[in-house]
């Protein structure tokens, strides 16, 4: 028997209203939801980037070079820095600068100059240390973000707290674009085609996820409006500008918060780094229509082509 947790009753994980489905008998099904519930709220106190009193925004705020973080942010900061590293600054938490400037743009209505960005971009730093020792600052941290991956690690904790209770077969969290299933028999997720002709409902593919992540990100999720033109909101830190060649990437990894930071690393050009992670597989819908995908990727169903 299932039980599922509406989202339209559910609470906002940083700012994704998530659904949990269980499947189990409807008494210990409860039990499951409350506890994942109960774990994410738990998790939102520590990350919400705009609540003041959240852990993260009081960390931001302070100014001691050194200090003592929960195992949960410390872990998050971390593997950030790690990410950092990998994508050879593909992925950046300290990037917040230029999506307010992208902000900006959307509110005036004119785009910024690529000379200017580029200027906003070289000024970037990571302005902390995480992976080996303390968390110690070496500038600015007001402006980090971490909100590309706490939402994936958010749901990779709730997760366990809610299958360690052992009275489930199945769990599957969705939060928008993020999901994360456990257990048994998997689930079909259709992937949009974001080319399909109107009236045309096929999905350009369908992916079974069973004991994994899957991150989706499109243009029809977020993005900049400048003027007359649409512009996704994943913005590549080495340029400031967002990569307008891809307009729509899914990412599948045994975890949600890697698949949220390949998502993020993908989306800005640079798929070809994701073959050194293992078990992570990849799908690109570039502007053009042309579909490209890692070989492993688990199709199932869908026309498999975005033209």
């Amino acid at each position: 028997m299932t039980a599922s947790h509406p989202s339209t009753t559910s609470p906002l994980l940083l700012g994704e209203p998530i659904d949990v489905s269980v499947d189990a008998h409807p008494r210990a099904a409860d039990q499951v939801i409350s506890a994942v519930l109960a774990e994410i709220d738990r998790l939102e106190r520590i990350f919400d980037p705009d609540d003041p009193a959240s852990e993260l925004s009081q960390w931001k705020a302070s100014d001691q070079e050194e200090s003592a973080v929960s195992p949960e942010l410390g872990r998050v900061l971390a593997a950030s820095e790690r990410f950092w590293v990998f994508s050879r600054g593909a992925f950046h938490p300290g990037s917040a600068a230029l999506v307010r400037r992208w902000q900006r743009a959307e509110a005036e209505g004119t785009l910024p100059t690529a000379s200017e960005m580029r200027q906003l971009a070289a000024a970037l730093e990571l302005p902390y240390t995480a992976v080996n020792g303390p968390i110690r600052r070496t500038g600015d941290c007001s402006q980090v973000d971490l909100s590309s991956i706490a939402r994936g690690y958010i749901l990779d904790r709730a997760m366990q707290v809610g299958w360690r209770l052992g009275l489930a077969s199945s769990i599957r969290l969705d939060a928008g674009g993020d999901q994360r299933h456990q257990g048994s028999g998997g689930v079909l997720v259709p992937l949009l085609n974001l080319f399909a002709e109107p009236g045309d409902s096929e999905p350009l593919e369908v992916v079974h996820l069973r004991d994994a992540a899957l991150t989706r990100s499109s243009r029809l999720r977020g993005g900049f409006q400048v003027g007359d033109r649409r512009l996704r909101d994943i913005i590549d830190p080495r340029t400031g500008w967002p990569n307008d060649d891809i307009v729509a990437v899914a990412t599948l990894a045994p975890e949600a918060m890697t698949a949220d930071a390949l998502a993020t690393v993908i989306g800005v050009g640079w798929g070809s780094s994701v073959a050194q992670v293992p078990s992570c597989e990849w799908i690109v819908v570039h502007a053009d229509g042309r579909v490209v995908k890692s070989e492993g990727w688990p199709r199932v169903g869908g026309c498999s082509s975005a033209s």
